[in-house]
């Protein structure tokens, strides 16, 4: 059998305080109090979803009961509708502010008691939903810290060691060895070195998650110009025509759109290393809440029935011998766009290069606009 919302009556007219409680039963469970003194003990015993007072009432002012409601960090959120008689409006401004959500003018009929109780219970359960829940993202991001924790020191410990050793053993020794076994140690070597980047690249996700965003005006034009010298210094030999929309702004977190955009002009620069006069393109398209952002590559493209696993952690669409990676950027700029209320997509086809496209919130892009 479901638990039935408790509803607490503070009504010292017992008649009406019967009609009340019948007119909640079934629904709800009506729990009576006949003072103001009486209903702040029930009000510890009950824990009610929420109370139907009569501030004014002959037996002892319930007025306090707001205010003790009010002072209780356990009780602060719990709806309060007055009964009153009271046509001052002025008097009913001062019981809104002392804590009251709604009002019932005596007489009333059933059906309206049930309805205002009902939209009121339902808000609050509602609100301890979404508090429930909050608590138990902090508790897993708490969790997520832990675990960042003894990824980033625990296991880095051991994998230095076995490469360290490894690289020693073929430094020291590898005129001893014959070819096999050379072979099977630079294997262990380079698999630590792509367990170092994997270890790296779950630390990133988790940085994206727990970061908090400071929003400003960020020119992205900027950004990107940035991002391609980076690119630029480390790979000198690349010779890439790269085209930049000047005047390209939006709101965000700096840092996290700055990992963004390298993500994606690094997945463009990586998958045109094969092309012949390769080129990227940074622009955007459309106004207000439909404008969209986009990196366009010449490069080597992708089936568009797999486009479903692009944001996926470690999911990648070619061969590690043809480009290189652990298939991490795309999943954390999705990530970083997704936390700015924005989305991101792609369009392409093998051999002909690829389009991300991406949006961020629609005050930011009518800003930008």
């Amino acid at each position: 059998m479901p638990v039935l919302p408790v509803v607490l009556v503070v009504e010292g007219d017992r008649e009406l305080s019967r009609f009340i409680c019948e007119a909640l039963s079934g629904e709800f469970e009506a729990v009576p109090a006949f003072d103001g003194s009486d209903a702040g003990a029930r009000v510890a015993s009950v824990h009610p979803d929420l109370v139907v007072a009569d501030p004014m009432m002959r037996s002892g002012s319930g007025e306090p009961l707001i205010r003790q409601l009010r002072a209780e960090p356990e009780f602060d959120r719990t709806p309060v509708i007055v009964l009153t008689t009271l046509a001052d409006q002025n008097e009913r401004v001062r019981l809104l502010r002392e804590g009251a959500q709604d009002f019932l003018v005596k007489p009333f009929a059933a059906e309206e008691l049930q309805a205002r109780v009902r939209n009121l219970v339902a808000l609050k359960r509602g609100q301890d939903e979404l508090i429930t829940a909050r608590r138990a993202a902090e508790a897993m991001n708490k969790e997520l810290e832990t675990f960042s924790y003894t990824v980033s020191h625990d296991l880095r410990a051991p994998l230095r060691a076995i490469g360290g050793f490894s690289e020693a053993l073929l430094q020291d020794h590898g005129d001893a060895l014959d070819a096999q076994a050379r072979d099977y140690l630079a294997l262990i070597v380079k698999s630590v070195e792509q367990m170092r980047e994997l270890i790296d690249g779950l630390l990133r996700l988790s940085r994206v998650d727990r970061a908090e965003l400071t929003l400003e005006r960020i020119d992205l034009s900027r950004l990107v110009q940035e991002a391609l010298g980076d690119l630029r210094w480390v790979h000198p030999e690349r010779r890439v025509d790269v085209g930049i929309e000047d005047g390209l702004a939006v709101d965000g977190d700096l840092r996290l759109i700055r990992v963004a955009v390298q993500n994606l002009l690094e997945n463009a620069w990586k998958y045109t290393c094969h092309t012949t006069d390769a080129r990227i393109e940074i622009g955007a398209q459309g106004r207000g809440a439909q404008r969209a952002f986009f990196v366009r590559d010449n490069g080597a493209g992708f089936d568009m029935r797999h486009a479903g696993r692009l944001f996926k952690p470690f999911t990648r669409l070619h061969r590690e011998d043809e480009f290189p990676g652990i298939g991490i950027g795309l999943a954390t700029a999705h990530r970083i766009i997704a936390r700015h209320g924005g989305h991101i997509w792609a369009q392409a086809a093998p051999g002909q290069g690829a389009t991300f496209w991406f949006t961020l919130q629609a005050r930011a892009n009518e800003r930008a606009a």
